[in-house]
């Protein structure tokens, strides 16, 4: 069964990233402070997954080596729990 890991963050978490990456020229993002209101008001889980994926959701509050350990945690937790 495919895994699917799906990160979250508060919302003045998420803005402050996205003002700071607008203003880093070494970064190349798509992402946009101005488009972030809609796009927060717009935001569906992604349940049509579940059909034929395992959902995984991630904090990304610290870092980006505490927020990529935990999903490996959930990750491998999950595996070991179904089996495959």
């Amino acid at each position: 069964r495919y895994r699917s890991v799906e990160t979250q963050a508060p919302a003045a978490m998420v803005k402050r990233r996205l003002a700071q990456r607008a203003g880093n020229s070494r970064q190349c993002s798509d992402a946009r402070l101005e488009d972030f209101e809609a796009l927060n008001r717009s935001y569906e889980q992604p349940i049509e997954l579940v059909a034929f994926c395992k959902l995984v959701t991630v904090s990304t509050i610290g870092t980006l080596e505490s927020a990529t350990t935990a999903a490996l945690k959930c990750l491998t937790a999950s595996v070991q729990r179904d089996g495959r």
